[in-house]
């Protein structure tokens, strides 16, 4: 009763931060004094209960620094024209029939280029929201497709926040986890790209306003060389070069071509390094452009840290719960009455039993691994939708969701369990998140894009990214 209690004054406090537009390290704060208390309530010292959340916080060091050095990024990346240069040539490429298509990779390209879906969203996201407003397309399904196509950067870039948190919680290399990502999210991709082709053709062409592209030309230089700090990520990405180092290299090319393209001062820089970027209020767009900085990350980082402490707590807390979802092949043949293990049992299916000489016995072998990887995949994603549901952020909904199933990865015996648990990690929690109305994965870029939950059924990447993997494992026993 009392951790149903914590998880329902949890669940208020973080439903209501959210609704609110309250920093949500606060409601994760009162979270973690829940949880706290409920686990002191059964016997666990202070000190203990002091040395599982600071276990957890150590953790997110790695992407702490990532993650200040990705807001850097952003800003210097604005300063030099990057940003500008990739929303003026991708609106150029728009083609007015086939605009849904472009809604969503042009927000794919760019988020996979910056690492970040808000950053998509709030650059070519924007922009491509703004065209469509004055014509009769559907806001919702505009936003849907751009939402959907920041996600694939988002999920797979190497400068990706949540890339980099699941390689660093799963002990797991960044490179060979994008590896991976790429090979399981190429056909999600395309089919979602044909989905949106279908519906373009259904619909009137958009006529496209080409006055933003002629605000960018009088504010930035396009000079060829503004999109060399975006090269250079993709480049050093490539070559597995450590994605410190990247982001260190994409910054310092960032900050010179600021510095001598676009004429910003260095105390300016500095500035927009700090700060973020921001234009003066008489550019033309001075709204479009503004983002990034190391004190925005800060606030970002305040979450991760709070999220992991109190991912650390719920290590005591839901021990039990964390039991109830091992492997299959792992369970004790007495049978589980508890709501929890009847719910797993229903997953996970009974266990056959049949005669050595049946030859269906052969095949039930042969397909056992395949089968025990498809639930083990379906119950992942069952409990990555319950911790964004509970979680209200994407990095909570990444670290509850990987400690609730490590051991189930652990205990298959596979000498890659560490990487596939990233991988399903990437392919369940992390595009879902978005689809929860008051997860603030979905929920800031809608408020950017100036809708609201009404994008989430046409999202289509989100849905086929999970849906496709389970099919695939299915379709291989």
């Amino acid at each position: 009763m009392d951790i149903a209690l914590a998880i329902a004054l949890s669940f208020t406090l973080l439903l209501l931060g959210a609704a609110q537009g309250v920093y949500m390290a606060y409601p994760l704060l009162g979270a973690l004094v829940a949880f706290g208390l409920v686990a002191r309530r059964r016997g666990t010292p202070w000190r203990v209960l002091m040395q599982l959340a600071w276990g957890g916080v150590r953790k997110s060091f790695g992407v702490i620094g990532i993650l200040l050095l990705i807001g850097v990024l952003v800003a210097l990346w604005m300063a030099a024209g990057t940003v500008p240069a990739l929303v003026y040539w991708g609106l150029a490429w728009v083609q007015p029939r086939t605009f849904l298509l472009w809604a969503f990779l042009l927000p794919g390209v760019v988020s996979v280029l910056i690492g970040t879906s808000f950053g998509a969203v709030s650059t070519i996201g924007l922009a491509l929201m703004t065209m469509a407003s004055s014509s009769a397309l559907n806001s919702h399904l505009v936003a849907g497709a751009i939402i959907g196509g920041a996600y694939v950067g988002d999920r797979c870039s190497p400068v990706s926040s949540s890339a980099n948190l699941v390689a660093t919680v799963t002990g797991t290399s960044l490179q060979t986890n994008l590896r991976a990502m790429v090979r399981t999210g190429l056909l999600p991709v395309l089919l979602t790209a044909l989905i949106y082709v279908g519906l373009s053709m259904t619909m009137p062409p958009l006529t496209i306003d080409r006055q933003l592209q002629a605000d960018i030309a009088l504010t930035f230089s396009r000079h060829w060389s503004v999109l060399l700090p975006a090269v250079l990520v993709l480049g050093l990405s490539v070559v597995r070069v450590p994605v410190l180092y990247t982001l260190g290299f994409s910054i310092a090319a960032a900050a010179a071509i600021a510095r001598v393209v676009q004429g910003v001062p260095l105390n300016t820089l500095l500035q927009f390094a700090v700060g973020g970027f921001r234009l003066p209020e008489a550019a033309p767009v001075a709204d479009l452009f503004q983002a990034g900085g190391g004190l925005a990350m800060a606030r970002v980082c305040g979450v991760v840290v709070v999220s992991t402490a109190l991912a650390g707590i719920l290590t005591q807390t839901l021990s039990k719960v964390e039991a109830m979802l091992r492997s299959p092949a792992k369970l004790q043949p007495v049978p589980d009455r508890s709501p929890i293990g009847t719910w797993y049992s229903h997953v996970s299916g009974p266990t056959p039993q049949t005669d050595s000489t049946d030859p269906r016995q052969n095949d039930s072998q042969q397909n056992g691994p395949q089968r025990r990887r498809s639930r083990q995949f379906f119950s992942t994603g069952l409990v990555g939708i319950a911790t964004a549901l509970f979680g209200c952020t994407q990095t909570i909904a990444i670290l509850l969701t990987q400690q609730l199933v490590a051991r189930n990865y652990a205990g298959d015996g596979s000498p890659n369990a560490a990487e596939t648990l990233a991988l399903d990690l990437e392919n369940t929690v992390v595009v879902v998140s978005p689809l929860i109305p008051w997860n603030i994965a979905g929920l800031v870029p809608a408020t950017v894009l100036m809708t609201d939950a009404g994008f989430i059924p046409f999202a289509v990447y989100l849905y086929l990214q999970p849906l496709v993997v389970l099919a695939q494992l299915r379709l291989k026993r």
